[in-house]
């Protein structure tokens, strides 16, 4: 996962060890500070983008822009801070 530090999960959020989750992780980290589009994110693991977004909050509980936000924070503490990692999420 993008971000195991304590402080960006909460008390019922989980680390998922799942492999789809490990796709879009591993999708993430490969296009961080580009434009990251959920239907870019569905072609990746072949499934179509409702599909996807179902099956992801099912699994994480969260939904994807809330997993590409924590990404977000995550680099950005990471890294200093020096403005937006990613600078859009495509929805």
């Amino acid at each position: 996962m993008l971000c195991k530090r304590e402080e960006y999960l909460s008390s019922t959020q989980e680390i998922v060890d799942h492999p789809l989750v490990e796709q879009v992780t591993g999708y993430i980290e490969a296009h961080i500070g580009e434009e990251i589009t959920v239907e870019d994110v569905a072609e990746t693991v072949h499934m179509s983008k409702f599909y996807f977004l179902r099956k992801f909050k099912e699994i994480t509980g969260m939904t994807v822009h809330n997993f590409i936000e924590q990404a977000d924070h995550c680099c950005l503490s990471d890294h200093g801070g020096g403005g937006r990692v990613l600078p859009k999420v495509g929805r």
